[in-house]
């Protein structure tokens, strides 16, 4: 059975689209699959606030139909290209600036930092469900696994968290993101992520 559905919306209807940003002209000018939708209002609440809108951006965007176009109450960025699982850094949880740091390699950190409105909290003690607890029960050493996106600093802003409990030699380290650079070749070089440098030798299995 085929049944047709309205793909359209009326003007006053409060709507939600989620997807990429398709075209970009400017932040009053732009389609979210192809649906058009203005987000230049001073209101207009950013999640994270340092969101720069561009092609090919996943977002999410709250807001009102009027003629046609979705005026934008509230865009929130999606993208999780991010992951990182790790141990929490010796002395860097720091409640106030709402980060800490993960360290992948000994002496090589990462900086996650949690957004109060829309970090997913997971955690295998029921102990965190929330940014307050969270900080008041993170400790040094904790198993943390996060994915999120690069708020363009450095900075990790994690869409989740899920702190777990293996033994210590169960916990992998995971840091996937994009490559910023590399030295000598396959067999006796290096790959950067994230500011993170791993050695790679003639035992690193590639994949692409």
């Amino acid at each position: 059975r085929i049944e047709g559905e309205s793909t359209g919306f009326d003007d006053n209807d409060d709507v939600e689209v989620e997807g990429v940003i398709t075209r970009y002209n400017n932040d009053g000018d732009f389609d979210v699959n192809g649906f058009p939708v203005d987000a230049s209002g001073a209101n207009v609440e950013r999640i994270p606030s340092t969101l720069q809108l561009g092609v090919d951006k996943e977002v999410e965007v709250e807001g009102n139909v009027q003629n046609g176009v979705l005026i934008a109450s509230k865009v929130k960025e999606e993208g999780e290209d991010v992951k990182i699982a790790a141990r929490v850094a010796t002395g860097t949880v720091n409640s106030s600036a709402g980060t800490f740091d993960l360290e992948p390699l000994l002496g090589q950190t990462v900086t996650v930092k949690i957004d109060n409105t829309s970090t997913e909290i997971k955690d295998e003690s029921d102990t965190i469900t929330d940014p307050t607890t969270l900080f008041a029960n993170l400790a040094d050493g904790d198993y943390v696994i996060v994915e999120g996106y690069d708020d363009g600093s450095g900075t990790i802003v994690a869409s989740k968290f899920d702190r777990e409990f293996p033994a210590v030699d169960e916990a992998d380290i995971i840091l996937q993101g994009v490559i910023t650079s590399t030295t000598g070749d396959a067999t006796t070089g290096t790959v950067t992520v994230l500011g993170v440098t791993f050695p790679v030798d003639g035992t690193t299995d590639f994949e692409d």
